[in-house]
């Protein structure tokens, strides 16, 4: 073919196209018919990819269907539920992330302290009932859990502050008088809680105290659970009684010539030396 023929037929490719496409961009954007056929192919090749979005007249299965195909090109995409489907919104709680059952929530772990399991079981319940996922009950319950940690940790210290301060003023008295008022409380039938944290000796320091004060007035078999002879007089006692002595002008210790101020004398001597010890 010569170079005029060839010159002609591509000047006259553009006169045969029907003057509807000739307003196409595709043809107003092709200097030559290889060009213009290319995006032509181009286009259907879109066109058999391409998901048509029903109109306001298509039914709920042409929509689903519609839904379908967009959810199989995009496993990503999710579609915004009626908010008046229980079902449908049980659903999308499902999909991201809520656990079919309360137990399935995992717990936060905290180095010393141990959750109470019906604390866990009440938060797990919560947790389900208001759709959370995984994820955020996790977070809620860290804080939540964090929070009742320091509150025992807080009580915690308190109780082994005011512990330290009874062991001080029983000073040893403390092994004997622990020991009579864990026997008051199992004599008395003292509930389980108690008992555990008296064996455990997380016991606070007033509840000891009225236990012991108690075990003086408990009898067992006829005799006294604790009697002043048994029992071994705590740094208090003892400085009230060298107080009695010294604030009684009658008391043979002040009494050279009283029969009782040696013995007195003695006494005297020994309750400082137990005082000091």
């Amino acid at each position: 073919m010569s170079t005029e023929e060839s010159t002609t037929v591509a000047s006259d490719w553009r006169e045969v196209i029907p003057k509807e496409i000739k307003e196409w961009d595709e043809f107003k954007n092709s200097d030559t018919p290889e060009k213009f056929f290319d995006q032509m192919s181009h286009m259907r090749s879109m066109m058999g990819k391409s998901i048509r979005v029903p109109s306001e007249e298509a039914g709920e299965e042409t929509w689903n269907e519609f839904y379908g195909k967009l959810e199989s090109k995009a496993p990503d995409l999710m579609r915004k539920p009626n908010i008046d489907d229980d079902a449908a919104m049980e659903q999308t709680y499902r999909s991201l992330g809520k656990p079919d059952t309360p137990a399935k929530y995992d717990l936060p772990e905290f180095d010393d302290f141990e959750i109470p399991e019906s604390r866990a079981s009440q938060l797990k319940e919560y947790a389900h009932k208001a759709n959370l996922t995984k994820k955020q009950f996790k977070a809620l319950a860290s804080d939540l859990l964090g929070f009742d940690k320091q509150i025992v940790d807080k009580t915690t210290d308190q109780v082994n502050q005011a512990r330290a301060a009874l062991s001080d003023e029983w000073g040893d008295a403390f092994e004997q008088r622990f020991s009579l008022a864990q026997k008051m409380a199992e004599s008395s039938g003292a509930p389980e809680s108690l008992m555990t944290a008296i064996k455990e000796k997380k016991i606070d320091a007033d509840t000891m105290r009225w236990l012991f004060n108690m075990s003086k007035q408990m009898t067992v078999e006829g005799r006294p659970m604790a009697t002043v002879d048994d029992l071994v007089e705590a740094p208090a006692d003892i400085q009230g009684r060298i107080d009695d002595m010294m604030n009684n002008q009658a008391h043979p210790y002040w009494d050279s010539s009283h029969p009782q101020h040696k013995k007195a004398v003695d006494t005297m001597i020994e309750l400082r030396r137990k005082l000091v010890a």
